[in-house]
């Protein structure tokens, strides 16, 4: 396939993986929260994520099946955890960083931005000031695209 072509397939893909993992790890801590407010006093998602029993109990859940590939060009390689929010570390195995636009990486931030904001998993936990963090490698480990949402970021 031409360059083009695979710039627009890696486009979709991205924006397809981006979204997905977002939703799966925002339910993960979704069930955490429930399940904490089942054993203790509610408490605010952030509260929840400021004890780090709470957040490493969390991070053993969510990277227990980390690396993993996500699609035929992406590995999500693990998740970490503060009290600011959750950071996802994703790697193109075979791409460098000249294999993939800057219109690809705008349509991402677009992407996944709507898609955290607009999700009601994910919401609440921005609503509460919990950040959503995304680190892109390339094949040789480089980092080529972060982005970090935030409540101020939606709508």
């Amino acid at each position: 396939p031409s360059t083009t072509t695979m710039k627009k397939i890696l486009t979709i893909i991205l924006t397809f993986t981006g979204l997905i993992i977002g939703k799966i790890i925002a339910s993960a801590v979704v069930e955490a929260i429930k399940h904490d407010h089942k054993t203790a006093p509610a408490q605010r998602p952030a509260a929840i994520l400021a004890s780090e029993a709470n957040r490493k109990q969390l991070l053993q859940e969510l990277n227990a099946q980390l690396p993993m590939m996500i699609d035929e060009v992406t590995r999500f390689n693990k998740t970490d955890l503060t009290a600011d929010g959750f950071i996802y570390y994703y790697q193109f195995p075979t791409l460098t960083a000249a294999d993939i636009s800057a219109s690809a990486w705008q349509e991402q931030t677009q992407n996944i931005t709507k898609g955290l904001c607009g999700n009601a998993k994910p919401r609440p936990l921005l609503d509460d000031n919990v950040s959503y963090t995304y680190h892109y490698a390339d094949k040789n480990g480089q980092n080529i695209f972060s982005l970090t949402v935030h409540k101020a970021d939606c709508p």
